[in-house]
Formats: structure tokens, C-alpha cells, sequence
């Protein structure tokens, strides 16, 4: 079976030309997947295997989706609007060429033998039940090393491919000085640039809090850090160019992620019970925080002007709600659940160990 990421659905035409078996594997979540179905009904029309199925019916996810216009100012900055000039006038603006792609991969899914997701049934249940009117969806989440989750296979560490190297001797013994639930973690993953300003008000802010902090910061964005921030803050901050973040996630020093809210980050962060204050940049963050905030109920979302800036005082707030005050208790209780209910999924007779059960004895059988 060719299983094949789902944003080049070239890939299942290959796979039925050579008779072969075919998934689709999406690295965002259901919801996300699933919350463009109304703006691909809206730009294919539907049929008899594209059906108009109701959403109004799950929770959480259709409550605050974008308008085309918003999800403009969503996308990544490097990728500009398609130009309407050889194409027809349909009164209609043309999608963002990467909400584009999004939506177009959508037009084969009913085509695929399965359609992967690395999540898990629990955490997103109602939009899977709902996924399942149109597709063969199984979910097979978190895709996590076994030693980190369900320890069948205490071999297994390895874990994608790095885009940086990371300094892990370093990183590991500042860790294992702290006290348990210390520490803030920040990262905003391998992609996402923020401004000089926004870097100024995150480190205001880790400057204020009593806490520790591990900031990531890649090379690239360090000459964006304010003079001296470093050296003035060597006592109770680690600032590194990347890290091993699986291991930091599922160090009991970790109390708090700063997090851009991507998928792989957000279902980590799940996995290992670490509550979250959520800075969306693009794309699927944003509905990935709406969910982590009031859907799952393990983190805060912050709030952001129209250019999605957030002031140092609006950071130092939700951390001190995350860490020290009454609703933070209840983050964590909620963390605590869904870090269960993840090693559950993936451990023997749970919902993605049986959904990988199912897709290899049908594989058997045909």
C-alpha cells in the first residue's frame, strides 16, 4: 500500500495506474481537514461522492471558522494570492494558492482505500464521526515513538527527520537542575519568522515571570533578540538554536509551552500533559488553538491585535493563569486526561492500535 501525503493527490493517480492500494495521510488535524469541506462544496459543488453533509452538528468546529478574507492574512507571507487575470470572471476572489491546495485534496479522498490522520478518536470524536459520512478515515495517532507513549518497544526513539541538530547533552542536563513544573518552554517550530517586535514582547515577558524558561530560537531569528537578553538572563533562561522536543516535552521540569500551534507541536504537547498558551502565526494554528483552548481545555489562547501581535502584558497574563492561578488547575487536570487518553489510543486494544489492526488485516485479505 502507497501511503502518500494527502496535499499531492497526484500520488493516488500513480497508485491506481499501478493497481496499487493507496492512503492518504494528512499531517494537520481532523478538524482542520474538515472545516474546508463547506469551501470545497462551495468551489466543486457537490454529487453523489462529494455529498452535502451538515456540521453543524460538531462541536467547536464550525463556530469560528475565517472568512476568505481572514484566512488571507492566515497564510504563509511567501505565498501570494493567485491572480484572477487569465481565469474567467466568476464574481467569486480566487482561494489563496495554499488554501487552494488544501481544498483541492479533498476532490480524491473518496477515491483512497483509507484517509490517515495522526490523531486520535477521543480527542476529536465528533469530527471523526462526522469525517466518516465521507471518507475512510481511521485515525492512527499520536505517531510518537513507542518508548515515549506506550513502551511496548523501548528501541524505539527515532522520530522524523530534524531539520536542525540539536544540542541534547546541553539542553537535557539544564533541564534535570529544575524542579518539577518550572520551567516554560517556548518554540514556534522550523518555520514560522516572527517580528523584532514580537521577539521584544515575548522576552519582556519571560523577563518578568518568576519562572524558568527554554527558549528556541533559530539561528537565523537570533539577531532579533534584544541586546543583552541573553546574558541578562542567564540565571534563569536557556536560549538554544533547537532541541530535542519530544524529550523536553516529556520532562517533568516542563510546566508551560509557548506554542505556535502546530499540529505535530499541539499533539506532542497533548501527549505528554503539558498545558499550553497558544500564539497561532497561520494556516491551521488558529483553529488548532480555538480547540486546544475550548475544545480540550489544556491551554489558553492569546489575544492579538488585527496583525496578529501580542503585547508582553497580554503573554505575562496567560502564563500567570496557566501556572499559578485557579483556571491553570483545571488546564492541567484537562492535560493530565488527554496525556491518559493518548497512551491509551496507541496502546494494545486502543483505538489507534486497532485501527492499524484493521488496515493490515485488510491489507491480507486482498
Amino acid at each position: 500500500m502507497l501511503v502518500y501525503d494527502a496535499y499531492f493527490p497526484w500520488a493516488l493517480d500513480v497508485a491506481k495506474d499501478h493497481n496499487i492500494l493507496a492512503a492518504a495521510y494528512f499531517v494537520s488535524s481532523c478538524a482542520y481537514v474538515a472545516s474546508f469541506y463547506p469551501m470545497f462544496l462551495e468551489e466543486f459543488g457537490s454529487d453523489d461522492q462529494h455529498p452535502v453533509v451538515a456540521a453543524e452538528s460538531v462541536p467547536g468546529l464550525l463556530v469560528e471558522l475565517p472568512s476568505r478574507e481572514e484566512m488571507e492574512r492566515y497564510a504563509p507571507k511567501c505565498a501570494q494570492s493567485s491572480s484572477s487575470d487569465d481565469k474567467p470572471d466568476t464574481g467569486k476572489k480566487p482561494l489563496h494558492p495554499v488554501y487552494q491546495m488544501v481544498v483541492s485534496s479533498i476532490t480524491t479522498l473518496h477515491l483512497a482505500d483509507f484517509v490517515l490522520f495522526n490523531s486520535f478518536d477521543h480527542l476529536e470524536h465528533q469530527v471523526v464521526k462526522w469525517m466518516t459520512n465521507l471518507w475512510r478515515v481511521k485515525t492512527v495517532g499520536p505517531l510518537l515513538p513507542s518508548a515515549y507513549l506506550d513502551k511496548r518497544i523501548e528501541s524505539d526513539v527515532n522520530y522524523c527527520v530534524k531539520p536542525y541538530k540539536p544540542n541534547n547533552e546541553a539542553c537535557m542536563s539544564w533541564l534535570n537542575a529544575k524542579q518539577v513544573a518550572s520551567v516554560v518552554y517556548v518554540s514556534f517550530g522550523s518555520v514560522a519568522k516572527l517580528s523584532v517586535e514580537q521577539i521584544s514582547e515575548i522576552a519582556k515577558a519571560l523577563k518578568q515571570i518568576p519562572s524558568s524558561f527554554l527558549w528556541i530560537v533559530r539561528e537565523a531569528e537570533q539577531e532579533k533578540l534584544p541586546n543583552d537578553f541573553i546574558t541578562e538572563t542567564s540565571e534563569k533562561g536557556l536560549v538554544m538554536s533547537w532541541c530535542p522536543q519530544l524529550d523536553v516535552l516529556a520532562h517533568e521540569a516542563v510546566g508551560c509551552f509557548i506554542t505556535h500551534c502546530g499540529w505535530n507541536s499541539v499533539i506532542e504537547a497533548t501527549s505528554f500533559g503539558v498545558p499550553m498558551l497558544g500564539m497561532p502565526q497561520f494556516m491551521d494554528h488558529f483553529l488548532d488553538a480555538h480547540f486546544l483552548e475550548k475544545v480540550w481545555g489544556v491551554g489558553i489562547r492569546v489575544k492579538a491585535d488585527e496583525k496578529n501581535f501580542v503585547t508582553c502584558d497580554e503573554i505575562k497574563r496567560g502564563l500567570e493563569k496557566i501556572i499559578y492561578g485557579e483556571r491553570g488547575n483545571k488546564i492541567k487536570e484537562n492535560a493530565t486526561k488527554w496525556k491518559e487518553l493518548a497512551k491509551e489510543a496507541v496502546g494494545e486494544g486502543g483505538s489507534s492500535d486497532n485501527s492499524t489492526g484493521e488496515i493490515i488485516k485488510w491489507l491480507a485479505s486482498s
